[in-house]
């Protein structure tokens, strides 16, 4: 997984938690300076490596597979 890939999956868990629902590939493309077509290419990659899920034609169709765990202090 790239340094990138890594910043998209957080970037996703947080838009999650915070929004109620998952980012558009547009949305992730604004927060890191790519275009659509980087986007899809980075999600396809984790998709295939099993990081997380993508439901054709929708435009929030992105599902984590797994949660961060989250540490209580």
């Amino acid at each position: 997984m790239t340094n990138l890939q890594s910043q998209m999956l957080a970037f996703i868990e947080m838009y999650d938690r915070r929004m109620g629902f998952p980012p558009t590939r547009r949305e992730i493309g604004d927060r890191f300076g790519r275009s659509t077509s980087v986007v899809n290419y980075n999600l396809d990659s984790l998709e295939r490596e099993g990081e997380l899920t993508i439901s054709p034609g929708k435009a929030r169709g992105i599902r984590l597979r797994r949660r961060a765990v989250e540490v209580q202090v």
